[in-house]
């Protein structure tokens, strides 16, 4: 037997495949069945639902006329239920995607969706999913939007009033206006899954700040849900927010004031190590003032002078390294 006698042996035997037809015999019906057949294959292979939809309709179109042509009423009821079911489908994802209807929108949304999300390609449709999930509110001055360090339960979006960004030493290294593509707040920590908290402490800094937030919980579920095309043009939109705001505070950044401060600490921490080690001393100057001073272990009723050629190595625990490197 020759190799596809003996696979088509081999499906009959464990797979209850029917007798296989010589290619050459096929007669009109059999390559419509095939290429049918191979549409609603490649169909399956696209990762995009609209391309899905459209081979899954053309399938179910040459079905019904290769069924049509076997005068097989039941084959033919099912492709065309099948091709039924895909116009439908097709017209509502159409609908969902390319509609401009904005009459459902009020002038606060309407301005929210030409600003924020419709220069992103987000249709309609898929901005009302968006502001099914949000919320509006009124915040007085200085109350707190996020916390550097903190878990952000919510992501801001500010609308009107301004809003400051604090570092750890509480100096305002940004500021956040309403309106604005940059005017999103904790959208880092929703777009990157290796940074749940916040980055920097936001505050309010007007006398009321309109904002629309939405709980992380809820904006991540939205995105690991919703179709791959919307999830992608929502992440443009927060991350097109955070690269103009990096953009701004690396501008507004004061290296040497940052490089000083870093430099003072570090001075702070190596003096306190050495004066657990007891190789420094405090001690009051003439202005009351304190400073440090080297530990000398010479016995002054016995001063041995050593000359040292290798600097002294002092042992540091395990903690204190950590400490230190950190």
């Amino acid at each position: 037997h020759s190799p596809p006698e003996k696979t088509a042996n081999y499906l009959r035997k464990y797979f209850w495949a029917p007798q296989f037809r010589d290619v050459r015999h096929w007669d009109r019906f059999e390559w419509i069945f095939t290429i049918s057949s191979l549409t609603q294959f490649l169909g399956f292979m696209s990762y995009d639902f609209l391309a899905l939809r459209c081979f899954s309709l053309l399938s179910a179109a040459g079905l019904m006329i290769a069924h049509t042509g076997r005068k097989f009423f039941v084959g033919w009821f099912w492709a065309f239920s099948f091709a039924l079911a895909n116009v439908a489908t097709l017209y509502l994802m159409l609908r969902e995607k390319y509609s401009h209807d904005l009459s459902a929108l009020n002038d606060e949304q309407l301005f929210i969706y030409r600003t924020f999300f419709e220069p992103f390609y987000i249709s309609p449709k898929e901005f009302d999913k968006i502001m099914r999930i949000a919320h509006f509110a009124d915040i007085a001055r200085g109350e707190t939007l996020t916390v550097a360090g903190l878990d952000v339960d919510n992501v801001f979006l500010v609308l009107r009033g301004q809003c400051i960004a604090l570092n750890h030493e509480n100096e305002t290294v940004g500021i956040i206006s309403g309106g604005h593509k940059k005017s999103f707040v904790g959208e880092i920590a929703l777009i990157d899954d290796t940074q749940d908290t916040a980055t920097v402490t936001v505050r309010t800094n007007s006398e009321q700040c309109r904002v629309l937030y939405w709980h992380s919980e809820a904006l991540k579920s939205l995105l690991k849900h919703c179709q791959a095309d919307v999830r992608v043009k929502l992440i443009n939109v927060f991350t097109a927010s955070m690269k103009i705001k990096l953009m701004d505070f690396n501008a507004n950044f004061d290296v040497e004031k940052s490089i000083k401060f870093k430099r003072q600490s570090l001075e702070a921490i190596i003096q306190a190590i050495l004066i657990a080690k007891h190789k420094l001393k405090m001690s009051e100057t003439q202005e009351d003032m304190a400073e440090c001073v080297v530990v000398n272990d010479e016995d002054d009723g016995n001063k041995e002078k050593k000359e040292k050629e290798e600097e002294e190595m002092i042992e540091l625990s395990v903690d204190e390294m950590l400490f230190l490197s950190e």
